[in-house]
């Protein structure tokens, strides 16, 4: 497969920044996100006061050397609202200078993320036990109670009553695997246009290594070409068994970022 990185890179961003704004929207936190997004020169800012200790939703997308003289106005958004925010660094963005400039301040690297795409096709995969459930208006509220096991957070029934209609949204698909009884994993697909990016992905611990994340990538790659979505995303640790998984199953890596966090 060819394509232009730039025009690629581009619209993985697009995406991926689209999903984060969605994510905030649906998130079951005792108290509602609050994002918001400032553009400094080159710089996309994801600003959420609500939040203060989360990279994802309080980081720098864009930053490179044409932005440099805009650090201590960048840094001093954040310290506004007493937060410290995460530079997420694409590839062609970071180069000596740059780095050396984000370590004067005290970041460092502390994380990679792999960046991913394909064309959707359908190949054959065989699951075994594994039942794969879509989420419906039916079994919303128990894929939410699921969601909040997952991240170890109380099951509060008043935010699933309020956000339990973005989970069943034309835009976002979300499936349940199950092995018999027992749920085993879950996973979704964001809906852009004639885009998709698959996300959210977790198998429960006690159920690792049953396959249940590889039958739930190929069902959402196959559910992807069957409505005519043209271009599938998704984003991995690099060097994970996520990441092994998507690339085993068709997609071709596009890009790697880098996360540089504050040293406390």
């Amino acid at each position: 497969m060819t394509f232009d990185l730039k025009v690629e890179v581009d619209r993985i961003n697009e995406i991926e920044l689209a999903l984060t704004r969605f994510n905030s929207e649906r998130a079951l936190s005792s108290v509602d996100k609050n994002l918001q997004t400032k553009q400094v020169g080159d710089c996309t800012l994801l600003i959420d006061p609500a939040s203060p200790g989360s990279i994802y939703y309080n980081r720098i997308k864009g930053f490179g050397k044409n932005d440099l003289d805009k650090t201590d106005e960048i840094l001093e958004i954040y310290a506004s609202e007493q937060l410290t925010p995460c530079f997420d660094m694409r590839p062609d963005q970071l180069n000596m200078e740059v780095a050396q400039a984000l370590t004067g301040k005290g970041f460092y690297c502390a994380e990679q993320l792999v960046f991913l795409e394909m064309q959707p096709q359908v190949r054959e995969y065989e699951s075994g036990d594994i039942n794969l459930v879509k989420v419906t208006g039916d079994n919303v509220r128990k894929f939410l109670h699921l969601i909040a096991e997952s991240t170890g957070m109380t099951s509060d029934e008043e935010i699933m009553e309020r956000k339990a209609t973005y989970f069943v949204r034309p835009d976002f698909h979300n499936y349940i695997a199950y092995i018999g009884e027992d749920t085993i994993g879950m996973g979704s697909l964001f809906i852009r246009g004639e885009e998709g990016y698959l996300a959210n992905d977790f198998t429960f611990p006690s159920h690792r290594g049953k396959g249940a994340q590889k039958a739930l990538i190929h069902h959402r790659i196959q559910t992807a070409k069957e409505m005519g979505l043209t271009k599938l995303y998704t984003d991995v640790e690099f060097g994970t068994a996520s990441h092994q998984n998507m690339l085993k199953a068709g997609f071709q890596t596009v890009f790697q970022n880098s996360f540089w966090v504050k040293v406390e």
